[in-house]
């Protein structure tokens, strides 16, 4: 049986400004994140940004998100909490699909 999923919020313009702004904040801290996406999540309604890191296969899930969690900490206001972040291992397949595509 096919099941039909209807996205009801169209990712914004702000939440992929928000989410560049991160990567290049990312990125000047060198902490490494070879793919960046905003995926909707059908559980929950919402929109994630999945980071896609090799730390999180060298230093652990806890380690990686600590570390996205220490830049966001130093952007007071910004839009993002670690609520709306997911940290992958870039040797995941899907996170390997994703990068193939892009």
């Amino acid at each position: 049986m096919v099941e039909e999923i209807l996205v009801k919020d169209i990712l914004s313009d702000a939440l992929v400004r928000v989410g560049a702004e991160l990567i290049r904040v990312m990125k000047q801290k060198h902490v490494v994140v070879d793919v960046a996406a905003w995926i909707y999540r059908v559980e929950s309604s919402q929109w994630r940004l999945v980071l896609a890191s090799p730390d999180v296969n060298s230093r652990g899930p806890l380690q990686a998100y600590q570390r996205v969690q220490a830049v966001l900490a130093q952007l007071p206001d910004f839009p993002l909490s670690l609520m709306d972040i997911s940290v992958e291992d870039s040797k995941d397949p899907l996170i390997r699909a994703l990068h193939y595509a892009i």
